[in-house]
């Protein structure tokens, strides 16, 4: 049986949704950003842009500042954690559906999220909703993966959140 956990991220940022929308996909925005949490690499393997509709699909890679714990080394053939996100950005909607998948324990952990875009009551501001379920199949140890998984989220999205702030400072974009 798989543990499954479900938790919300709210966060409310001084520019308008476009802006925050365009600065997502934005390669540059993503380099820094990624630097900042501490990720050892990240690449966009495959990306689509549909002219019609909007719609952006993204595949990718990224390796993470986390260590995998030493006594499963052997067993994952790594020594930092790292997975695969797919992601599909509805511009009707102002919705971006993603998938994770990790390099280790694969089948075993699933990951699902949904991001939504708003405008805050405040004008020049926004609000980002991002629903995220996690489901562990590892017996025994299900429990401490999931809460560990969604510690890591909540921190990586915390510190986003900081760095978010000081990027539209740092580059003029408050209440744009």
């Amino acid at each position: 049986m798989a543990e499954r956990v479900h938790i919300q991220i709210n966060d409310r940022f001084h520019c308008r949704k476009e802006t925050f929308v365009r600065l997502t996909f934005e390669e540059p925005f993503n380099r820094e950003l990624h630097e900042f949490l501490g990720f050892r690499h990240r690449t966009v393997v495959r990306r689509s842009d549909d002219e019609a509709s909007g719609e952006i699909r993204q595949r990718i890679e990224y390796e993470t500042g986390i260590k995998v714990p030493w006594v499963v080394r052997p067993l994952a053939g790594r020594e930092w954690v790292a997975y695969w996100e797919e992601q599909v950005f509805d511009p009707e909607a102002l919705v971006l559906s993603t998938e994770l998948e990790p390099m280790i324990l694969k089948g075993r952990i699933q990951s699902t999220g949904v991001m939504r875009f708003e405008d805050d009551a405040e004008p020049g501001w926004m609000r980002r909703t991002y629903d995220i379920d996690v489901a562990v199949a590892v017996p025994f140890a299900g429990r401490p993966i999931a809460k560990r998984i969604v510690a890591d989220v909540r921190d990586s999205y915390d510190r986003t959140a900081t760095f978010v702030g000081d990027y539209l400072d740092k580059h003029d974009l408050k209440g744009k």
